[in-house]
């Protein structure tokens, strides 16, 4: 069976739902992982921390676009009503690029202040 199969055959939002399951399952894992077993490491932080924030980041943005799907093709089909106004998915949007900017300048605070730059 193929991968376009399994697309094709099925809803997307239903795919993208079981994918973000196993991405939130595989979140955990790792960072109960990450918890409980302590890698020496010898500069900064282990790689399996990027890698976390990394598997997180993903999720996250899988999540945002199944949201829009879901009020672009489910809310017409479910509700009846219509296409949703253009005023959701702005908002959505907005939503989704403040969390961006957000986490970028936490990023570059942290950055910042492991330089000596902030001080």
């Amino acid at each position: 069976m193929s991968f376009e199969y399994f697309i094709m055959s099925h809803n997307l939002l239903q795919t993208l739902g079981k994918v973000l399951l196993g991405l939130y399952l595989a979140q955990c894992a790792l960072g109960a992982f990450i918890h409980y077993v302590k890698i020496p490491f010898r500069f900064g932080r282990p790689p399996q921390n990027y890698g976390h924030a990394l598997l997180g980041l993903v999720t996250i943005a899988l999540a945002f676009y199944q949201v829009r799907l879901g009020y672009r093709q489910e809310w017409p089909n479910v509700t009846g009503r219509g296409s949703v106004v253009r005023t959701v998915l702005c908002s959505l949007s907005a939503w989704t690029l403040t969390g961006d900017f957000n986490y970028l300048g936490q990023w570059c605070q942290r950055l910042m202040d492991r330089l000596g730059c902030g001080q």
